[in-house]
């Protein structure tokens, strides 16, 4: 479900924002961060979907706003490792290698 999706990264995201706020690890060189998310703009900060959506985000961002490192959080992944596992390395096939 996306909207369960959604919640997850937004509770990850309060996590490491709290650890950003805390260690002052908003870097000069850095693009400024957001620390803030919401439901209503989860279009803005978050790429969600199948692996072709993925890849077409990833692009966009490296394309439009010249994004060339990122972390990534992923949310709702399958619970059994070996299916994990699977998702992840797909990921690193459809996506990545693709990039």
């Amino acid at each position: 479900d996306p909207k369960d999706a959604i919640r997850q990264g937004i509770a990850g995201g309060e996590v490491t924002f709290k650890r950003y706020e805390e260690g002052r690890m908003q870097e000069h060189s850095m693009h400024n961060i957001r620390l803030k998310l919401t439901e209503d703009d989860a279009a803005d900060w978050a790429i969600f979907g199948n692996y072709s959506n993925l890849l077409e985000g990833l692009r966009r961002c490296r394309d439009e706003y010249g994004v060339t490192r990122l972390t990534c959080n992923f949310y709702n992944l399958p619970k059994d490792s070996t299916a994990r596992r699977d998702w992840l390395q797909g990921f690193g096939e459809e996506v990545i290698a693709r990039l």
